[in-house]
């Protein structure tokens, strides 16, 4: 994989990937290519890596015969002038184009616009003033070698190699990293959707843009807003009380208009593309629009619409919902039982079955059998609806899907022949295309928003729950009123310019969790979490500089193999052997709604000094995913006297392609830390209209959150537990000490329970687990056997050998909640990108360290991971509709994946090497498939309808390849 870039990741993006030697070796001739490529002395290895450069073209041209005037005169400038000036030249043609049209942009000109009356950059060009220092361009202009390619091959080569190409340069002492130099950046350009084919040739573009408004192809595209359905407000109508049904504005609710009025607002709300509207998929549309004539092939709807209203007028929405959700919590006047079987704020959740038959039964009784054009076309729409109620958290529906079993021909008022010309087809498919986007977006989305609660829960995953709004006002109304008195205070006036957030309620076992959403946009138009970027990266960077600043946090999987990789070497030096551990586990009881402002404020001031300036760096990342490229823009954050230069920058990644954005911020200390105090101490929420501020702990949704949280922690660290022994580590708020010293963990037990009042931090003493007897002031904590594994944050230690292996206990009861199904136009490619995913996590380092796990653990771990893997592929499959999933096709898959899975792991180990130098990991290919198929087989051979998928996959595992995996 040490080339994964040229051969994987360009190739999608230019339908020629070449080297700077092989592009010269093309545009030169051949008896002027030994001297262009010669080596000179005393710079062979930048040299080297500047001609091993890759090379993006989309079509190989020689630049023209005849050299400019101004190139000629070039030749009398020395070296460093020569490239500025052709660089300027370069650049006025760039801008030209760019303001023409005919260009996006370039990597020459990031940072650069063309001077005008009021321009306030740094004029360095004639005609172009520079904005942001860009010094990718700059390390060009200096580099010598780059001035010595310009000498040899010419600057008439040289300024065609610059417009018509796009080049890459190989960063040192990396693996596999390059940096776009020139050519339209990479973020620019459309994201690749797969790895299957290369990018072709740059065409003129086709005349498409009719065909895909209103053909086949905006049905792939468009999906329905499903996300408008979740943390819905209950309805409240004066003298009524909460609606139960269509909200009381819906164009079927406007019963004071006249029955013409209203049918005609139906009409032209459900077809609107047909009145001179935007569609309804359209974000924007304009009100009062559009012609007012009636168009002509609607006359034959009249009638169904005005017999639409009429049902709907004399269906009774409250009754029906009674009859298909009752709520036995009002039947009752009384609140569920603590006893109760299941938790219950669960247990008041509305099944999917009976939310499904509520949806059916309304369908039934408001849409005329006669729009719809039959009882099959019916069960189709039903169908679509049901899947939207029973979907998960995650997932979407799109018009395709909804389409894929609907007769258009059935509807008698589209027209009575059934062979008509493709036009008058398409047109038809339009009309029945704005049909079911409305009764799935203004009726039946609005009638479960109205109706239910629709949220999701930890315990549940992805699943979404369902409460009755009248049932989950009363259940939540106690808790929400607890939550206003114990961490909220009201505010009577707003100050100017201050920010009100909307906050969710997420349902707990016994409580709930409030969710203050700062992602959303606000009045000022940017999120909040977007404002406090800046803050998170100067943050970052400060606690890379001082990691005292988060004490014995870690951050992920690495930390802690790194953390318990040096333990147990720390051990073995020591003893010779493991001896018996003293083991803690502890949790901070709701660690985010009780963080004391003041120390905040002090640990954050003494964290960032006034005096100081920071600039935050940003780039792009384009990296080879699991059957795709992948994109995502990565910040860096440094002293303003230490301003980066990106050549020199050296990422983490593998196998990327970094694109600089060139335009850096400059961010003043004062300003980082005026914001993040106003954010501790004014955060402000809406609660039924009255504004609260919250008076201790930090939002939870903030993107501050952990940060604030690992920086508390720390200081109660060094305050209350500097004299503990062993290895201390802690994943945000939940601690796990690891000791030979029975002092050490008394006393990190006795600081656990006596709290840490002056931080506003206390433990849930019902999470504290140890290993041995202790008791503090009277309480016990619970208690396991002295070698059973500690479970901890989704991991299980084993204190005998400081093995890891994954804790069983936190998988959900059904693996179904925690997938998600792709409902595109091919489900069945995505197979093997879901078993990858599946096996990334359970490949980690932490698992596959022979020296921390053993062989035989290393093999049990990915024995359990391919198991897991079978499982959710399983629970795919079930969830797949129509159920289209072959025994090749899954075979196909399962061979792929098990087969992708043994490189997988190379290449972690090879990257855990960064981690700790005696990292040791004993691989063999054919012990690792065998047991990926072993494991497949055995799963489905157990369960019904994969019989010949099971036979297929024992028969690989037995084959003569794996004679000795099989010993």
């Amino acid at each position: 994989m040490a080339d994964t870039v040229v051969r994987a990741i360009l190739p999608q993006y230019f339908p020629s990937v070449l080297t700077l030697a092989e592009y010269l070796a093309h545009v030169l001739p051949a008896s002027e290519l030994g001297s262009v490529l010669a080596p000179p002395q005393g710079c062979e290895e930048e040299w080297a890596r500047l001609l091993g450069g890759a090379m993006g073209v989309h079509a190989l041209t020689h630049a023209p015969p005849h050299m400019p005037q101004w190139m000629a005169q070039m030749e009398e400038e020395n070296d460093t002038k020569r490239f500025v000036a052709l660089i300027q030249h370069v650049q006025r043609v760039i801008l030209a184009e760019c303001s023409a049209g005919q260009r996006r942009s370039d990597m020459l000109v990031l940072g650069y616009r063309r001077d005008t009356q009021d321009t306030r950059g740094i004029s360095m060009l004639s005609g172009i003033s520079n904005t942001h220092p860009n010094t990718v361009l700059a390390s060009m202009i200096t580099s010598s070698a780059w001035q010595r390619l310009l000498r040899r091959a010419g600057p008439h080569m040289f300024y065609h190699m610059l417009l018509t190409t796009s080049y890459f340069y190989p960063l040192r002492d990396t693996h596999d990293c390059f940096v776009q130099l020139w050519g339209e950046p990479l973020t620019e350009q459309p994201l690749p959707q797969s790895l299957g084919k290369r990018a072709a040739p740059q065409k003129a573009p086709r005349q498409k843009k009719r065909k895909i408004e209103s053909g086949d192809g905006l049905d792939t595209m468009l999906y329905f807003r499903r996300n408008r359905l979740f943390y819905a407000r209950a309805v409240h109508v004066y003298r009524y009380g909460i609606v139960l049904g269509l909200p009381p504005d819906h164009v079927l609710q406007k019963k004071s208009f006249s029955i013409r009025a209203r049918v005609a607002r139906l009409a032209r709300s459900m077809f609107p593309i047909q009145f001179g509207l935007p569609p309804q998929w359209q974000s924007t549309r304009a009100k009062g629009a559009g012609r007012t004539r009636w168009p002509m092939r609607l006359k034959a709807v009249v009638p169904m619409l005005r017999t639409m209203l009429r049902k709907h007028d004399q269906f009774h929405y409250a009754a029906a919902l009674e009859g298909c959700c009752p709520s036995k919590l009002f039947a009752k006047n009384a609140p569920a039982p603590a006893h109760a079987q299941g938790p219950p704020f669960y247990a008041c959740a509305t099944s999917h079955g009976r939310v499904c038959w509520y949806v059916r039964t309304a369908l039934h009784a408001i849409l005329p059998t006669a729009l719809l054009g039959s009882e099959r076309n019916r069960s189709v729409l039903v169908a679509l609806a049901t899947r939207l109620v029973c979907a998960r958290r995650g997932e979407r529906l799109h018009m395709h899907d909804a389409l894929q079993h609907f007769r258009t021909n059935d509807c008698a008022w589209l027209g009575k022949e059934t062979r008509v010309p493709p036009c008058e087809q398409a047109k038809r498919k339009e009309l029945v295309r704005e049909m079911v986007y409305w009764i799935v977006e203004q009726f039946v989305l609005p009638l479960l928003r109205t109706t239910f609660y629709a949220t999701e829960a930890a315990a549940f995953k992805q699943r979404v729950l369902y409460f009755r709004q009248d049932l989950w006002t009363r259940i939540s109304a106690p808790l929400v009123e607890r939550l206003r008195e114990t961490l909220f205070e009201r505010v009577p006036r707003l100050g100017r310019g201050e920010i009100v957030n909307p906050i969710r309620m997420l349902p707990k076992e016994y409580t709930l969790r409030p969710i203050v959403n700062l992602k959303r946009r606000t009045n000022e138009g940017t999120p909040v979490n977007v404002r406090l970027q800046n803050a998170f990266d100067i943050m970052a960077y400060e606690a890379s500089r001082r990691p005292e600043m988060y004490g014995n946090a870690v951050h992920g999987a690495n930390d802690i193999y790194v953390r318990l990789r040096k333990y147990k070497a720390s051990l073995l030096h020591t003893h010779g052997h493991i001896p018996p551990l003293y083991i803690v586990r502890a949790d901070i009881s709701a660690a985010f709604d009780s963080l004391d402002h003041a120390s905040l404020l002090r640990l954050v001031r003494a964290m960032l000094s006034q005096q100081q300036e920071y600039v935050v760096q940003r780039y792009a990342q384009l990296k080879l995913g699991i059957g795709r490229v992948t994109r995502s823009s990565v910040r860096r954050a440094t002293l303003d006297a230490e301003y980066p230069t990106f050549l020199s920058t050296k990422p983490n990644a593998r196998h990327a392609v970094l694109v600089d954005h060139v335009a850096y911020a400059l961010v003043d200390a004062t300003q980082v830390l005026q914001q993040i105090e106003s954010h501790i101490t004014r955060s402000l929420v809406r609660f039924n209209g009255t504004v609260y501020r919250q008076r201790r702990g930090i939002p939870q949704g903030s993107i501050l959150s952990t940060a604030l949280c690992n920086m508390l922690l720390a200081d109660v660290e060094r305050r209350y537990m500097k004299d503990v022994e062993g290895c201390l580590m802690r994943y945000t708020d939940d601690f796990l000490l690891l000791t030979t010293s029975r002092a050490s963990a008394l006393h990190f037990c006795t600081a656990l329970h006596e709290g840490f009042p002056k931080h506003g931090c206390f433990i849930a003493r019902e999470k504290t687990l140890v290993n041995f007897d202790v008791v503090c002031g009277g309480a016990r904590f619970a208690r396991i056997g002295t070698d059973a594994p500690v479970p901890w944050c989704g991991y299980e230690i084993h204190p005998r050998t400081l093995a890891v292996t994954a804790d069983r206990a936190r998988y959900p009861h059904h693996l179904a909640d925690t997938i998600t199904v792709h409902t595109g136009t091919r489900p069945g490619e995505a197979l093997v990108y879901r078993l990858l995913h599946a096996m990334r996590a359970r490949i980690h380092i932490l698992y596959m360290d022979t020296d921390l796990n053993t062989v035989q653990g290393m093999h049990a771990n990915v024995l359990e991971g391919f198991a897991l893997a079978a499982a959710k592929l399983h629970a795919y499959c079930r969830a797949m509709r129509p159920r289209i999933v072959l025994p090749r096709l899954l075979l196909r898959a399962i061979r792929h994946a098990v087969r992708m899975t043994y490189p997988m792991m190379t290449a972690r180990a090879k990257l855990a090497t960064t981690l700790h130098k005696e990292t040791t990991c004993t691989l063999h290919r054919a012990s690792i498939e065998w047991l990926g198929f072993f494991a497949f087989g055995a799963f489905f051979g157990a369960r019904q309808g994969y019989e010949p998928l099971a036979a297929a996959l024992r028969g690989v595992a037995e084959a003569p390849r794996y004679l000795d995996a099989r010993a």
